[in-house]
């Protein structure tokens, strides 16, 4: 009888469309309490970082600058390596602000003169404050300290960014920013690594940082602050809300701190115990600091795929 008077098909379309709505009523609330990454993008919930309009990158960059100025100004009647906070804290600024530049320098997806020399420009210019700090009356910025922070700081940005095109080239960085990356190299690649390799081993040859009594700790800074960068980067891609990011940024940065001083200071500083554990500590909460406010707010972070995906299907999520 139904199929004669033609209402089956009229009673299946509503059958459907009820299916549909019960569908999208079950993704919206499941939207709205599932933050598993396991899930389909639409049916999470995501804490994604908006867009930032490009004023909130000169307001990021001005506020970064006056507390720069701020420390500079504590830490310029001391001489270094003056073992004070206010020293520690302009070393640890400068490590956490050139491992942004070197962050934002290889994720940065629209490749420019500019985007490939930051970190030669940030190594240069972090060396020079490192010099100027030690600097003699009438002279800008002591040679020997400069040269000495030039390959430490070129050393660090180099370790950076060899780590993060390993990581650009992993299955967890595809999955989490939709890129895919090769392992091919090209002639000039390869000529640009030659030459950081042989102007790095010429500027650690003549830098005390390498050949004293320290040497192997100070290597092992280098190893642990890229470490922190690298930590800080997988971190921020994750879509949990920024508050628990920014707790895992600064306890990798403590645990980094409580191996360094179990490893290398832990029975061997007498009385000097507790002050040690304080600057180790102050050094890496300030670069986590830093690295967290530049990636969590910042434009340095590529977007991530589902986020891409969520924004693409934007009827579904908005029912």
């Amino acid at each position: 009888m139904s199929v004669a008077l033609g209402t089956t098909r009229s009673h299946k379309s509503a059958t459907d469309r009820r299916g549909d709505s019960a569908k999208r009523a079950e993704l919206a609330t499941v939207s709205r309490t599932d933050y598993s990454d396991a899930c389909p993008a639409a049916t999470q919930r995501r804490y994604h970082m908006p867009h930032r309009s490009p004023i909130t990158f000169w307001l990021l960059l001005t506020a970064t600058l006056c507390v720069d100025a701020v420390v500079l100004k504590l830490a310029a009647g001391e001489s270094y390596p003056s073992p004070s906070y206010s020293s520690v804290a302009i070393h640890a600024l400068i490590l956490g602000e050139l491992s942004v530049v070197c962050i934002w320098s290889s994720l940065n997806q629209s490749l420019t003169t500019w985007t490939q020399i930051a970190p030669l420009l940030a190594v240069a210019l972090a060396a020079f404050v490192e010099g100027a700090r030690n600097r003699a009356p009438g002279h800008i910025a002591d040679l020997t300290t400069f040269t000495a922070s030039l390959g430490y700081f070129g050393l660090h940005a180099a370790l950076l960014l060899v780590a993060l095109w390993l990581l650009q080239r992993t299955a967890f960085w595809r999955h989490r920013t939709g890129i895919a990356r090769t392992w091919q190299f090209s002639n000039l690649h390869l000529l640009v690594a030659m030459t950081v390799v042989a102007v790095l081993t010429v500027l650690i040859r003549n830098s005390e940082f390498f050949f004293k009594d320290d040497a192997l700790e100070n290597i092992t800074y280098g190893c642990t602050f890229v470490a922190l960068a690298v930590a800080s980067v997988v971190l921020w891609t994750y879509s949990c809300y920024w508050f628990l990011r920014l707790a895992s940024v600064v306890g990798v940065g403590m645990l980094l701190g409580i191996a360094i001083f179990v490893i290398y200071f832990y029975g061997h500083t007498g009385g000097r115990t507790f002050d040690v554990f304080n600057v180790l500590h102050v050094h890496y909460q300030i670069q986590a600091i830093v690295l967290s406010v530049w990636l969590g707010i910042g434009p340095v972070l590529p977007p991530r795929a589902d986020a891409v995906a969520v924004e693409n299907d934007a009827p579904l999520a908005s029912t």
